[in-house]
């Protein structure tokens, strides 16, 4: 039997995914009181388990190098974020520039 949904709440998030876990859990770490996650089925049960599980350290776009490395170090310190233990493992990826100046490997770093 299902849990009562609640009748009203600060933020509902629709879809049990990582990133739907992840968006209600930085939600109820960071105050707010009331937050409901909303899916179809089980948690991490949709898409998530199917994906390549890749984390890579150089986006695109520069100024996504920060949200990215925290993402990385949230990941490898789950267990002390969240009291759970995962089976985090990055296994790495090869990134080609087809030029000496490319700013996104260059800034990378430079910010590390």
């Amino acid at each position: 039997m299902q849990p009562a949904l609640p009748k009203e709440a600060e933020v509902v998030v629709i879809g049990a995914g990582v990133l739907g876990c992840s968006s209600a859990f930085h939600l109820a770490n960071s105050g707010c009181k009331s937050v409901v996650l909303l899916d179809r089925g089980p948690i991490a049960n949709g898409t998530t388990p199917f994906a390549a599980g890749q984390t890579g350290h150089l986006p695109t776009d520069t100024s996504m190098l920060q949200f990215v490395t925290y993402c990385i170090d949230f990941l490898e310190n789950f267990k002390q974020h969240t009291g759970i233990a995962i089976d985090y493992r990055q296994s790495g990826s090869v990134r080609i520039t087809l030029s000496d100046a490319s700013p996104t490997i260059r800034n990378f770093f430079q910010w590390k």
